[in-house]
């Protein structure tokens, strides 16, 4: 697993140059905030997919499959931790500290029987992550220039994704998190999951005022500019 880990961080740690890289000379922009964008942005729906195929019959009970995934999962949650803690983003330094710590607790209970419902927590999890993701990427490529067509474009977009965060987020993730607590046997793990699941519900109730707040200054800003 250490080398799994290893890899996947030197790889994730790569991928920020050739990133860089690309979109300075494709688009003129460096901004280590859109690079990590695009990096989470992939690293979701790799998460997808994986959790997805892992929910499977023929790899549902596989333990070792499911913990590289996390190894993988783990590599660039310390990543994206160290440009957090850089631009003193506390907030999404203790969403990764916590997903971490499940991620951890998941490979130290190692429960094959656990597996299907820790892949499915991984996709509710990643769920809105390629809507968030999708949202700034296009702010960042529209520009300060062209400010007033993004507003006028994205604005709705924008409306969905708040609603669509809040109802996975603060509604499906809580009942489904409850019920494997629920199932579990071990009862420091029951513990665990549950105050890691209950900090970052925390979180997301924070991130999805921020959401509101994030719209209502872009109907602002298109009527000033209008």
């Amino acid at each position: 697993m250490f080398v799994t880990f290893a890899t996947s961080l030197i790889f994730f740690i790569f991928l920020k140059f050739a990133i860089r890289s690309y979109y300075l000379k494709k688009y003129n922009i460096s901004n280590d905030m859109f690079v990590f964008t695009v990096i989470s942005f992939m690293h979701g729906i790799y998460c997808l997919v994986s959790a997805s195929v892992l929910c499977a019959p023929m790899f549902v009970c596989d333990q070792d499959l499911s913990n590289i995934m996390r190894m993988i999962s783990a590599a660039y949650f310390t990543v994206d931790t160290y440009h957090a803690n850089k631009i003193k983003n506390t907030s999404v330094v203790i969403h990764h500290f916590a997903s971490m710590a499940v991620l951890i607790s998941c490979i130290i209970v190692d429960r094959p029987d656990y597996l299907f419902y820790q892949n499915i927590s991984m996709i509710l999890a990643e769920m809105t992550n390629p809507f968030q993701n999708y949202f700034f990427l296009q702010k960042a490529l529209y520009g300060e220039s062209r400010k007033k067509e993004f507003n006028k474009d994205y604005k709705n977009y924008f409306l969905f994704f708040t609603i669509y965060f809040a109802f996975v987020r603060l509604l499906i993730i809580p009942i489904f998190i409850g019920y494997t607590v629920y199932i579990y046997e071990e009862l420091w793990f029951k513990i665990s999951i549950t105050l890691l699941t209950s900090g970052l519900v925390t979180g997301s109730i924070y991130w999805s005022w921020g959401q509101i707040k994030l719209h209502r200054r872009m109907i602002e800003n298109e009527k000033k500019l209008a």
